[in-house]
């Protein structure tokens, strides 16, 4: 059995496989991207592929290296269920929309054309997939702009041209999607909600597609707390008082940065959040966490994709002098002191991206003014569920 993911691009489908194949408990077997089933490929990223892509190969050519890809990915995989990474049908919608947009065609007869070739260039039928579609709910996507645009590579230097090329693509692409999946037999699933939570649907619908039983990620989780901030803003109290009063479990993301490094692997956003993401899942009887310090805002911003409403960014604000006194109590030093140490965290702290972590923040809370047992209660009933 050949099950295919599909989406248009930023609906998070290849996250969503990532998922999948991490905790499939070895039903399945997974195709990498479809570059791997040919050597013809070229080995370019980012602004050479866009040439190569879309200027300098003869469209027979990309065509028949698309081909021989597709049978080779389709017979490694023949006799075992497999999770595809895009299918046939979408490859199909990929390669009539980039006929058009090189060659200035109508999408229909783009369509026609890419339909006589695939009938021609595939050894094997359509009907051997189950495809799954990932749709994006436009609203939902607007929700979380905040979250991808801190995300997102601004590195690839496209040009203003290159971009409304690209643009014309993707949206010829939607519309050859619209046809290629106009089936009512195609398994649809809207994307309307966080990572996790749309990975649970998908995973339900595997289990009936495959008669397999793979669990729900994190179900258990109820509220997770993420605590940003300038030095001595409260930060480390505040979690103390929920894990005596509340019973939540008090952990820093500085601990899930050590884990990778001890492993070598790059600390990313994505990796730290995968990693807290591992946590959750191992200690499924655990309910509620508070994660110290948000120092930069991608890492919030990836768990906040990756868990919705149940992941709440607080950002504690105090203005410097407050804190200043409180670390000069606090460690026993001058004002003086506290002053030029409060100083210095800060800066490193701002570099890192610290008030950027307030503009993305569910909670924007005040610990300056009051007592602490009153700013506490106070709290609680601006973030508890």
């Amino acid at each position: 059995m050949q099950i295919a993911i599909n989406g248009v691009d930023g609906v998070g489908k290849s996250q969503q496989i990532k998922l999948l194949q991490l905790y499939n408990a070895g039903s399945f077997n997974f195709t990498g991207s479809l570059t791997k089933y040919s050597s013809i490929w070229p080995e370019l990223k980012s602004h050479d592929m866009f040439n190569w892509w879309f200027k300098e190969v003869e469209f027979d050519e990309f065509l028949n290296i698309v081909f021989e890809s597709l049978n080779t990915r389709h017979s490694e995989f023949e006799d075992s269920v497999v999770i595809l990474d895009r299918g046939t049908l979408m490859f199909k919608a990929v390669c009539a929309a980039t006929m058009s947009v090189r060659m200035g065609l109508e999408l229909l007869d783009s369509m026609k054309e890419i339909d006589l070739r695939f009938a021609k260039g595939l050894f094997y039928g359509l009907d051997e997939e189950h495809n799954i579609l990932l749709e994006p709910d436009v609203r939902y996507q607007s929700s979380i702009k905040p979250y991808i645009s801190l995300l997102q590579n601004e590195s690839n230097n496209f040009t203003e041209e290159e971009n409304e090329f690209y643009l014309s693509y993707q949206n010829l692409l939607k519309e050859a999607m619209v046809i290629y999946f106009r089936d009512e037999a195609i398994n649809r699933i809207t994307v309307d909600r966080s990572i996790c939570e749309i990975q649970d649907k998908l995973r339900l619908l595997i289990n009936e597609l495959a008669d397999v039983s793979l669990p729900e990620i994190c179900s258990g989780i109820k509220q997770v707390i993420g605590f940003g901030g300038l030095s001595e803003c409260g930060k480390s109290s505040f979690a103390q008082h929920f894990y005596k009063k509340k019973g939540y479990y008090r952990l820093k993301l500085g601990y899930f940065v050590e884990i990778l490094k001890r492993r070598y692997e790059k600390d990313t956003p994505e990796s730290v959040a995968m990693e807290f993401l591992h946590f959750c899942k191992s200690h499924y009887y655990i309910e509620n966490f508070t994660l110290e310090s948000l120092h930069e805002p991608y890492t919030p911003a990836f768990l906040k994709l990756l868990f919705g409403s149940r992941f709440k960014i607080a950002y504690l604000d105090a203005p410097f002098d407050v804190r200043c006194k409180r670390a000069s109590i606090e460690k026993g030093v001058s004002l003086v002191e506290a002053e030029k140490e409060t100083r210095r965290k800060d800066l490193i702290k701002e570099g890192r991206g610290a008030k950027i972590v307030s503009e993305i923040a569910d909670i924007k809370f005040n610990n300056s003014n009051g007592k602490h047992c009153e700013n506490m209660l106070k709290f609680e009933k601006a973030v508890m569920p």
